[in-house]
């Protein structure tokens, strides 16, 4: 009798893993059978918007039908997409903005911020158990309706909250303050973020920049990178433990820090991009989480910008976002290369376009990528549209993409 219980509890089991394989088979979009919706040839739909020649933005929408095979933009405004599930997404939709949601098959988009006030957002990442990490300012007036207008009213003043799923209710805060991208765990509720809280430059009257007190600033102003597991109390409140700084600008030199995505099961590796007066206006590094020690990875042109974006689902990769121009400022073109983490070889996976794909993801299961879109104004960053790449479709129309090593 004890075999045969011992039996049918590993049959219930199995029952339960093969249950649970084909839902994740059946969920995960990187098997090809996803239907994406086409926001271009929707009418009267929030995906789609029709000022942009009244606001000086472009319409990527007049060009797709040109895109490359596997290019399908998901809508013409937003910026900074993070993948929720295998088939829907969040993002920005402006510098400082709402954060939103979208479903890519049935093309449902809707407002997460809209039932509290708030000054708006500058990011929002999906920590490990589903909730939402958002960024931005405690307070000011609240942002604009329209995403085609450049917003970055509190860019720099920044504070981390957590909106709890399903969303429903008002961001906790976790009494941190941040600046600009957060590097966020896929296996445990650990983060990074950056103390930074100025902008880059000091601009004159004019709209210049004045040399010498941005040179100080570069010098003189404190940065760093730290990180923390967010906890919850019995009443679901969060908050941080085992925080810690990791590296600062002491460390590697007059630079501003900002962290982009964990490597590793265990978090292992930190990818981190340094600011400043260092080769190209930007550094890519690589930190080990256990002694603090950092790797500077070689530029893939040679010169010019490159900063770390998304981490493939498997650690061995990650996109590099590249300008030959010296500071990667608004208008810039963009390269974008997938960079072995093991080996150092490169790869360009899109070349400069009219679209410009740019701050790329990689989905669940690595096969698709979200993008931002080329805009018009505001600082790096801002986007005027989602792009979906699917990598698989994208690669079998450029077999001969070019390779090299740059380590």
């Amino acid at each position: 009798m004890r075999e045969l219980k011992l039996a049918t509890s590993h049959i219930v089991v199995l029952v339960m893993i093969l249950a649970r394989l084909a839902s994740a088979d059946a969920e995960e979009p990187d098997r090809g059978s996803m239907t994406v919706f086409d926001s271009c040839a929707a009418e009267n739909h929030p995906a789609r918007l029709t000022h942009h020649a009244s606001a000086g933005q472009p319409d990527h929408c007049e060009s797709a039908a040109d895109f490359p095979p596997g290019w399908s933009l998901l809508t013409n405004w937003g910026t900074k997409p993070q993948w929720l599930t295998p088939t829907s997404f969040v993002f920005v939709s402006n510098l400082v903005g709402d954060v939103f949601r979208m479903d890519i098959e049935s093309g449902e988009i809707d407002r997460l911020t809209g039932h509290f006030s708030h000054a708006g957002f500058t990011r929002v990442h999906v920590l490990s158990n589903g909730d939402l990490l958002l960024l931005g300012p405690s307070h000011g007036s609240p942002p604009p309706r329209n995403p085609l207008v450049p917003h970055d009213a509190g860019m720099f003043n920044g504070d981390l909250f957590v909106l709890r799923r399903p969303f429903a209710g008002e961001p906790l805060p976790l009494h941190r303050n941040a600046w600009e991208g957060i590097a966020v765990s896929r296996e445990t509720m650990q983060i990074a973020w950056s103390t930074t809280n100025v902008p880059f430059y000091v601009p004159n009257p004019d709209g210049s920049i004045a040399l010498l007190a941005t040179g100080l600033r570069y010098l003189c102003q404190p940065t760093s990178i730290r990180t923390g597991r967010i906890v919850y109390d019995a009443e679901g409140v969060p908050r941080l433990e085992e925080e810690r700084e990791v590296i600062s600008k002491w460390n590697v030199g007059a630079v501003f820090l900002e962290p982009q995505d964990f490597v590793g099961r265990s978090d292992e590796s930190l990818l981190v991009s340094a600011y400043g007066i260092v080769d190209g206006f930007s550094d890519r590094i690589l930190v080990d989480m256990t002694d603090g020690s950092s790797d500077k990875m070689a530029h893939p042109r040679g010169g010019g910008y490159d900063e770390w974006e998304g981490v493939h689902p498997s650690g061995d990769s990650a996109f590099v976002e590249v300008s030959d121009s010296a500071i990667g400022e608004p208008g810039a073109s963009w390269f974008l290369y997938l960079y072995d983490l093991a080996t150092g070889a490169c790869r360009i996976v899109t070349e400069p376009s009219a679209v410009s794909p740019h701050e790329p993801v990689f989905s669940p299961g690595g096969r698709w990528a979200l993008t931002a879109t080329a805009a018009r104004g505001g600082w790096p960053g801002y986007s005027a549209g989602i792009l979906l790449i699917d990598l698989e479709a994208h690669a079998k129309s450029d077999p001969e993409s070019r390779s090299q090593t740059t380590r």
